[in-house]
């Protein structure tokens, strides 16, 4: 079964009162990510409206975070958003314009690192909510598994991404999307892109360009079968 995150509104419902709802206990989800099949829901900001289970406990301390940069590999779930049609063919391709720890403003994937006690599928929807906003639904199956997982050091290897802050393990899924979304958070813009006019290499964050082709190939294949 999957589960459908939508955001619509200024209504908040609580999970005893939601109607049609599938897959995922969402109780352990901030309000602003409760599922809602034909109702709306608040969006304040994240971090101000959790109900239990994860809590800003997830952050640390500056100095915690950067020894925890500095001595640990980096769990982090990353979300290249599509178009489908009608027929389930693939339209477009999203990507974030974000600045980056080395690189300056680039195209970007939407992600970041996976927090305490979260599960894949909400960081996933996390992500996309922070950065795409609250007008906009996806599907998320309770136990994603990943169209593509992506190595990043803070020096260049022939297999992995650069990332000058962290070596990280990062797990990528390509999302359809529907709705209007509106960058926030990092994401300084957001664009559609067809899929044969994806930006330059050059154009892309953290050499993401290799790892949006790799979704886009896992993606297509499975789509298929």
């Amino acid at each position: 079964m999957s589960e459908e995150f939508v955001a619509r509104g200024s209504k908040a419902q609580r999970p005893s009162q939601q109607k049609n709802r599938v897959g995922i206990d969402c109780s352990n989800l901030p309000i602003m990510l409760l599922v809602l099949a034909d109702e709306s829901i608040t969006t304040g900001t994240v971090g101000t409206a959790w109900k239990k289970g994860i809590s800003m406990s997830a952050w640390l301390e500056p100095s915690d975070w950067k020894r925890a940069q500095e001595t640990l590999p980096i769990a982090c779930v990353d979300v290249l958003p599509v178009r489908l049609n009608d027929s389930g063919k693939l339209e477009q391709v999203g990507l974030i314009f974000r600045d980056t720890p080395h690189q300056g403003r680039r195209w970007c994937l939407v992600g970041g690192r996976l927090w305490h006690k979260e599960s894949v599928a909400e960081a996933i929807a996390r992500q996309l909510r922070e950065a795409l906003g609250p007008y906009v639904a996806f599907h998320v199956e309770p136990d994603p598994q990943p169209d593509y997982v992506a190595q990043y050091f803070p020096t260049a290897r022939e297999f992995a991404s650069i990332d000058p802050r962290q070596h990280a393990l990062t797990l990528n899924f390509v999302v359809p999307l529907r709705g209007n979304p509106q960058a926030g958070g990092e994401a300084l813009e957001f664009q559609w892109f067809e899929p044969s006019q994806l930006p330059a290499a050059g154009q892309f964050g953290f050499g993401q360009d290799r790892i949006v082709v790799a979704c886009l190939g896992s993606f297509l294949e499975t789509w298929r079968q």
